[in-house]
């Protein structure tokens, strides 16, 4: 979330998940999951579904797709930015839009 976000995301992370962030969000309220192409926020998804969230989406292709289609995207400051945290070398490779940030 550092290095980019779409625009009003909510980190809840992921090794070390935070429900608490949710809290206070009705649970049939949509909820938009993502990450950098996917396989964590799946995990994350069906726990919230687990939770009792009943309108879990998964953004397909994660943030990396979000990117490449020239979607908005905001650094910490909320300021826009064309920043993409690449995860690693191997999957920064599907990041054809956008600044790979590798850190």
């Amino acid at each position: 979330i550092k290095v980019s976000h779409i625009p009003n995301a909510q980190c809840v992370g992921y090794d070390d998940f935070n429900a608490d962030v949710l809290r206070d969000t009705p649970r049939d309220q949509p909820i938009l999951v993502y990450c950098s192409v996917g396989y964590r926020s799946e995990r994350i998804g069906e726990i919230l579904q687990d939770m009792g969230f009943t309108h879990v989406f998964y953004l397909y292709g994660g943030i990396f797709i979000w990117s490449n289609k020239g979607e908005g995207m905001v650094d910490e400051n909320k300021s826009n930015t064309e920043n993409v945290h690449g995860f690693n070398q191997e999957w920064s490779q599907w990041i054809i839009k956008g600044k790979k940030v590798l850190k």
